[in-house]
């Protein structure tokens, strides 16, 4: 419409045939000292780890990579010699949410203020820094992002909290995003995430305080390696395709206050560990494909308990306890 095409008037004319036209290259003619300095540019973000393109991928590529090392060889004038390892560090993160914006379709965001403008990253919109200035959350919940998570995210080594949820996100969510050593909250629920996230990607996030991955794709099983996150208080797994056995590693996690799993196809019994988790207040197992019964020693030692949904049936009860919220065809009785 007419409101994008003045939009796209706006940006560098390197960069509209990538994001506004879709095309394949940057049609674009560039001088030699642009092509000096982007080559140093291109040099600076391969020895920080920020940056791996092929040798093969040349400056007019389109890929979300190379649009935003182009975009930001135009924005920036690189320091010569880098002395500054806070000038490199601003460079870094500023290279990686540029990539982060044009893998996911930026132009379409509902709210993308000031991002890809010539503004510190600190003020762009859903973006929160440090003192000294480096990235600490992202929020972009309900924002209408699409497409799969650049791997660059986990670049950002200082990240605490991260909530993209409500969106079109898709895919498998690779390894590298374990590199999160300081991630306290994650949000990805209301997605399409697929693939195995929560083996040893997800262990790795030993800092995580709040996991919420509600209503996506994901599969496989749930390890006892969630039992590393020791200061994992919310594991929210409601809504996904998640099977096998709860696992018994779990009681390792012993600030567990909120244990949602509900809608998956979990098989087995309730593992007695859970009664090691005496912090739990919120436990909900309904509609999986559970069976026996819920041991009365989980009543008696988890004393904080306020809500334990599981599923039970008139014809056979497959659960029932004194502390127990019955579910019977999805209704809670």
């Amino acid at each position: 419409d007419d409101s994008f095409e003045e939009l796209c008037k706006t940006l560098r004319p390197s960069l509209q045939r990538c994001l506004c036209e879709d095309d394949d290259t940057i049609d674009e003619p560039y001088g030699t000292d642009f092509i000096e300095q982007y080559q140093a540019m291109r040099t600076l973000l391969t020895t920080e780890g920020a940056l791996n393109l092929s040798s093969a991928e040349t400056i007019k590529s389109c890929s979300p990579q190379n649009t935003a090392l182009v975009w930001l060889t135009e924005e920036e004038s690189l320091p010569t010699p880098v002395t500054s390892n806070n000038s490199t560090s601003h460079l870094v993160q500023r290279y990686l949410l540029a990539t982060m914006f044009v893998q996911l379709s930026g132009l379409f965001w509902d709210n993308f203020h000031r991002w890809m403008t010539e503004v510190d990253v600190c003020r762009w919109v859903g973006v929160t820094c440090s003192q000294k200035g480096m990235v600490t959350e992202l929020d972009l919940q309900k924002n209408n992002l699409v497409g799969t998570l650049p791997q660059e995210i986990s670049r950002l080594s200082l990240l605490t909290k991260l909530n993209l949820s409500a969106n079109k996100l898709k895919g498998q969510i690779q390894t590298e995003f374990g590199a999160l050593s300081t991630l306290f909250e994650l949000d990805l629920s209301q997605n399409e995430f697929t693939g195995d996230f929560l083996g040893s990607t997800v262990s790795s996030l030993t800092s995580l305080d709040s996991i919420r991955l509600t209503s996506n794709k994901f599969g496989g099983t749930l390890t006892s390696m969630i039992g590393r996150l020791s200061n994992l208080g919310t594991l929210n797994l409601n809504s996904n395709e998640l099977t096998g056995s709860i696992p018994s590693g779990i009681e390792s996690a012993t600030d567990l206050r909120v244990l949602l799993l509900a809608h998956n196809r979990f098989v087995g019994s309730v593992p007695m560990e859970l009664a090691n988790l005496t912090k739990l207040e919120v436990i909900d197992l309904s509609s999986n494909e559970l069976l026996g019964t819920v041991p009365d020693l989980l009543c008696e030692e988890l004393q904080f308990l306020q809500e334990f949904k599981v599923d039970c049936s008139d014809v056979s009860i497959k659960y029932g306890c004194n502390c127990c919220n019955c579910v019977s065809g999805g209704i809670l009785r």
